[in-house]
């Protein structure tokens, strides 16, 4: 059997600081009305949608979408989609490409959300 001595003492250990994982969620509206939420609670799984679920200040409502098997966002803040313009979302700038419901988000996301007639969103 092997034995180590122990030379640790107590002013040898500091206490450990721990900083919350966020993610970030921007709403960009048509009129140039931004909204940031920097600080959405990360944790493992979380997706897009869950983020929006968590953010208070946020009226969303999509509808299930069976053709993308996902939810698709119709309105964020009583801005609906019509007239050829539409809720679409980037993550770290470039755009997601799949529903809300789908998305996985990784730890420090930004999550932009942008309303408009072009596709793929300016998310820059």
């Amino acid at each position: 059997m092997l034995a180590f001595p122990c030379v640790a003492s107590a002013r040898d250990i500091r206490p450990q600081t721990w900083t919350p994982v966020t993610v970030s969620l921007e709403i960009r509206e048509l009129n140039g009305t931004t909204k940031k939420f920097p600080d959405v609670p990360w944790s493992l799984g979380i997706t897009v949608l869950d983020t929006m679920k968590m953010v208070d200040g946020i009226k969303f409502s999509g509808d299930w979408n069976r053709s993308i098997s996902d939810w698709l966002i119709t309105s964020i803040d009583g801005t609906i989609n019509a007239n050829g313009s539409y809720w679409t979302y980037c993550v770290n700038g470039e755009p997601a490409g799949v529903g809300a419901g789908s998305y996985t988000l990784g730890p420090t996301a930004a999550v932009v959300w942008v309303y408009g007639s072009a596709y793929p969103p300016n998310c820059k």
